[in-house]
């Protein structure tokens, strides 16, 4: 994201961007780490009204940096030129602006951040419009650059030379905070949209996972296969009725799974695969990695799309076939069950086949049965569909869902309640992928 910010200002011609959003999306933590990472070591000027030097710092300790001057709108002195042609060139001009100039004029490579741009114009009583005109045709003659935020697009977006929207979406009483570019003179966007967090106080792009697995090139690919699944958990039990997601920061946010119940993942159509398979495997590898046995019953698709090599490691790994009626599905896994000498079993099954060979009403018949035959002597059953009826998320104890927006995947638990958070798949330095989430605040 800073990286086309940093690509947009170093264009000859781009001196202004402008940030709007309402209050509260985070305007201000945006400008600043724009501050960090385009503004130089203590040439940065911050403008807003009622600030305080100290205040900032002692909030942003690492801006002292950066920041040469903080100007408070409400309270500056009046403007003293020394040179007579300065004056005189300047006198149609703002006194609050001929101020700003003069103290830009002391520092090389100035970086001017106007913050609540509005509320500025309002104190030093001047019209948005043209004085942002004028602002803009002042920084293009001496080759200075700004960052200004505003509540309101309004008409400002014909002066500038480059507009970020930040906003906030409600999804079901869950925030998703999402920047979205709608102007960036001279560069070229591929994905405008960005989605952040203002965890710790500092705004954070988060960063897209390793998903696109149809477009990565072979080599890649190849290499991927032949990876470990490194997850972070270092117990796959979790408690006496508690199964792992085989990643420490998936079971801190959503509590694992729940043993001797039915768990559902419901996936949104547009979640790739790879994604699907990696979280299947994290869970399996830890669950037989601690001695349970594993089978699946139509997930063939998903879990040897990536790995067909990891199937060949695990003993305890059983690919069931869709038999052709209920009774013959609960019978199969009643004899796995008894020729076993483990007591923990995990059974996945594509819900989506399923009502595809038995129908929905077989499939409720089955998925009900199933709870109340395996109920106890540590069976999790774990469903993944893309669109559960209400019966069938109704016997689920626990439902995750996952979904897709501008190639991030989030997870947020339907049963128990919690907030979105982003899933990362990436590859980690030492040549193993690593699932994890990181919260949206």
């Amino acid at each position: 994201m800073f990286k086309l910010i940093r690509e947009f200002f170093e264009i000859d011609g781009n001196n202004v961007l402008l940030v709007c959003g309402d209050s509260g999306v985070g305007k201000t933590l945006f400008g600043f780490e724009v501050l960090r990472e385009v503004g130089g070591v203590g040439c940065c000027i911050y403008v807003s009204c009622g600030v305080d030097h100290a205040v900032i710092l002692g909030r942003h300790g690492d801006l002292g940096r950066y920041l040469c001057e903080v100007i408070d709108a409400i309270d500056f002195p009046f403007p003293q030129e020394e040179d007579i042609y300065e004056s005189i060139s300047r006198s149609n001009l703002p006194v609050f602006l001929r101020y700003l100039y003069e103290k830009a004029e002391k520092v090389k490579n100035t970086f001017i951040f106007l913050d609540d741009f509005e509320s500025i114009c309002n104190v030093v009583d001047l019209n948005l419009v043209s004085t942002m005109e004028l602002y803009v045709s002042f920084l293009k003659r001496a080759g200075l650059h700004s960052i200004v935020t505003v509540r309101s697009e309004s008409n400002l977006s014909r002066v500038v030379d480059g507009v970020v929207t930040l906003e906030v979406e409600n999804i079901d009483g869950r925030l998703i905070r999402k920047a979205l570019f709608k102007k960036l003179q001279g560069v070229r966007i591929s994905n405008p949209c960005f989605f952040y967090t203002l965890f710790g106080g500092r705004f954070t792009p988060l960063s897209r996972s390793l998903v696109n697995v149809e477009n990565l090139p072979d080599n890649v690919l190849n290499k991927i296969r032949g990876l470990a699944l490194e997850s972070g958990a270092h117990a796959g039990f979790l408690g006496e009725r508690i199964i792992s997601f085989g990643s420490e920061s998936l079971d801190r946010f959503l509590g694992g799974l729940a043993e001797n119940c039915f768990n559902l993942f419901v996936f949104d159509a547009n979640v790739p695969s790879l994604v699907r398979a990696l979280t299947f495997l994290s869970i399996i590898k830890r669950f037989t990695k601690n001695g349970g046995i594993a089978a699946s019953i139509g997930m063939d698709p998903f879990l040897k799309l990536l790995f067909p090599p990891s199937f060949e490691e695990y003993e305890s790994l059983i690919s069931m076939p869709v038999l052709g009626s209920v009774d013959e599905i609960i019978s199969s896994i009643r004899d796995q069950i008894s020729e076993s000498e483990s007591r923990h079993f995990l059974f996945i099954l594509n819900i989506d086949l399923l009502n595809a060979v038995l129908g929905y009403d077989s499939v409720t018949y089955l998925l009900y049965s199933l709870i109340n035959h395996f109920s106890a002597g540590g069976t999790c059953l774990l469903g993944a569909c893309t669109n559960p009826s209400p019966v069938i998320q109704g016997l689920a104890s626990r439902v995750f869902a996952f979904s897709e927006k501008n190639g991030y995947i989030f997870i947020s638990g339907i049963k128990p309640w919690t907030p979105h958070y982003l899933l990362s798949v990436n590859l980690t330095y030492d040549s193993y992928i690593r699932l994890s989430l990181t919260e949206i605040v």
